[in-house]
């Protein structure tokens, strides 16, 4: 059982939405890619069994066919840092993950835990070394976490109040170079999608080389360079995608 205080609370399953026709499969499993075997001592394993060999360094994969496979599309989701394959499922409102709307789409997924993460575990040799004195403390990797209140920026869900940028104003003169830093979450996408006209602005203007961006985009996008992570949900369509068989896509 997981409990945790503060503002946010682990899923439950009256809150996770259903849909009105079910999902069919071929196939559905998991498996494990790569791991090599290694030798570790009593003390390395823990204290419990005794020394041999063990298999470290491997990666679950989680998989699901459609029954109805539409082109040769296969899709290989891989998380970020501090997440698992979890975050390509139901999404923390309940909606449908990626994993399942792409299977819907006649997509087979197939979803990642790296290496060292969620259900491809993870090495314990450094830490109960540590732990029995065979090797410092500093050895040992760090394990970090995002907290409760982090996640709404490092996740991208934007502020708690809903807004991803507020009160912004930006000028930068011809032939000047201006950059943009700022933490994981902190709005640059959201930014420079609004400058471009990609993204509408809830309020304010934007002028780029004399280019309104939602009027004159096609004579704007012929003198600035740009590179985008396509929104898959509102442009994915599978029939058209140019694909030979069975390549696969990684997100």
């Amino acid at each position: 059982m997981l409990c945790m205080s503060c503002c946010m609370q682990a899923q439950n399953l009256p809150d996770v939405q259903r849909q009105s026709s079910p999902l069919v499969l071929q196939a559905q499993g998991s498996f494990y890619v790569g791991g090599e075997s290694e030798q570790q001592t009593r003390e390395e394993l823990g204290g419990i069994c005794p020394e041999g060999h063990v298999t470290v360094n491997q990666m679950y994969v989680r998989y699901m066919v459609p029954q109805s496979v539409a082109g040769n599309a296969s899709f290989v989701l891989i998380h970020g840092m501090h997440l698992t394959g979890k975050c390509w499922e139901t999404t923390p409102d309940g909606r449908m993950g990626w994993d399942e709307y792409l299977v819907r789409n006649g997509c087979p997924v197939y979803v990642v835990d790296q290496v060292g993460i969620g259900r491809s575990g993870f090495n314990q040799k450094k830490h109960n070394a540590a732990k029995y004195g065979k090797a410092s403390a500093t050895e040992q990797s760090a394990f970090s976490r995002k907290t409760d209140e982090n996640s709404w920026m490092n996740f991208r869900f934007g502020t708690k109040d809903g807004k991803a940028v507020d009160d912004l104003s930006i000028k930068a003169g011809k032939g000047k170079v201006f950059g943009m830093l700022g933490a994981n979450g902190a709005g640059k996408s959201t930014i420079i999608e609004c400058m471009l006209g990609t993204k509408t602005a809830d309020s304010g203007s934007v002028s780029i080389l004399g280019c309104d961006p939602k009027k004159d985009r096609r004579t704007l996008f012929q003198k600035v360079g740009v590179q985008f992570l396509a929104n898959l949900e509102e442009n994915f369509n599978v029939p058209t995608f140019p694909i030979e068989a069975n390549d696969f896509i990684f997100l």
